[in-house]
């Protein structure tokens, strides 16, 4: 074959070729359901402006693919200035999540997400309807395959190894952990979950533009019963001020509840990055469980921790499952619902108590109606 016919048999295969993928990206974006086809045609990144500077401080990773899917998202902006998003596998049914819709959602006049797994016993749930966000994250027989989006797979060789459920040549009593569940080898607990759930929400809220959209944020579970209203909208959050409430704390920080503005939501959130980057040595006051690594790493980000009356428990129906505590307690006046802690549930009747008195309007007392408290270390009950 002749130099001249090499050529233009080079450029008939190159056009060829792109001619291919150009076809095959319009056939994927035209069989994306309507649902999901916002994502494609909004340009969402203009409504990200002036979020440059929080958002920096979190690294990126790899695509947003790797990390969840768009199940739904709305084609409107949001009228509303707070938004409620439920994180983890859907747990606790449609009486419970009535209580989210009555005490959080329209007290506060807040918009809901939802980042959960796509397998789920409630497939048909009213949170799909309600949401205006849906997301979904992959399922892992072996999370370390997850952790490996955040930075990639040098943390298996600095850092794997080195976590370990016991380590026999501490001190007894002081040498468990209960902190990396999900991990091949560590069946107790969650956290290694729980701490890949909230990177993958720190994706979807970075990729679509959402930390302009709001004024206030709620990270929470799927499983809360609030008993009586969560006024979350009316709390000041002042520079670096993040709320939680009152009890589960267990010597740390309780990270079953969250409330922050835009300027703290995504540090607040990353508790995986600093995990698997810094240097690792097992400290029981840090590594002992969630909590305990959460506070140590809100300290130091300069998180300054508020806390507000409880007036959430954790409950569960029969069918529910869990890695680490099943719920045995039948919630009274409320059939087929149980509780799952009940320190928490004892705190929220408490809780509740002290909001509805302090909610009268012959109220003369010191304490916010919204419930938020002090900060932490003004606070006489540390919750822990």
């Amino acid at each position: 074959m002749s130099r001249q016919s090499k050529i233009l048999w080079y450029l008939f295969a190159s056009s060829l070729m792109a001619a291919t993928l150009i076809w095959d990206s319009i056939y994927e974006i035209d069989n994306v359901p309507d649902i999901e086809r916002s994502i494609f045609a909004r340009p969402w990144s203009k409504y990200a402006e002036g979020t440059g500077s929080p958002e920096d401080r979190i690294t990126n990773g790899t695509s947003a693919n790797e990390y969840y899917t768009n199940h739904k998202m709305p084609s409107d902006l949001p009228a509303n200035k707070s938004l409620v998003i439920l994180i983890g596998g859907l747990r606790a049914g449609e009486t419970a999540w009535e209580t989210l819709y009555e005490n959080v959602l329209d007290i506060n006049s807040a918009d809901l997400a939802v980042m959960t797994s796509k397998e789920s016993i409630y497939p048909n749930s009213t949170l799909f309807d309600r949401a205006r966000y849906v997301w979904h994250y992959k399922q892992y027989d072996d999370w370390a395959d997850a952790v490996d989006l955040v930075r990639g797979h040098g943390w298996r060789v600095s850092h794997l190894h080195l976590f370990k459920p016991t380590y026999p040549d501490l001190e007894p009593g002081k040498n468990d952990t209960i902190l990396f569940g999900g991990l091949k080898g560590h069946t107790r607990a969650s956290g290694i979950i729980i701490f890949m759930i909230r990177y993958f929400l720190i994706q979807a809220i970075r990729d679509n533009g959402i930390l302009n959209l709001y004024n206030t944020f709620v990270v929470t579970r799927t499983d809360h019963f609030y008993q009586c209203p969560h006024t979350f909208a009316r709390c000041n959050l002042e520079d670096r001020d993040v709320i939680v409430p009152d009890g589960e704390g267990y010597v740390g920080i309780t990270d079953r509840h969250l409330v922050a503005s835009r300027d703290t939501l995504l540090e607040a959130l990353d508790l995986i990055t600093p995990l698997i980057t810094q240097p690792y040595s097992f400290d029981f006051s840090k590594h002992h469980n969630s909590e305990r690594w959460l506070q140590h790493v809100w300290s130091s980000k300069a998180l300054h921790v508020k806390r507000c009356n409880r007036v959430m428990f954790t409950v569960a129906r029969e069918e529910d499952t869990s890695r680490w505590r099943l719920a045995e307690d039948e919630l009274p006046g409320v059939p087929g619902l149980f509780i799952k802690y009940q320190r928490e549930y004892n705190g929220t009747v408490d809780g509740c108590t002290r909001f509805h008195r302090n909610s009268r309007p012959s109220y003369k007392g010191n304490c916010m109606k919204c419930g938020c408290g002090m900060r932490m270390y003004n606070r006489r009950r540390s919750g822990g």
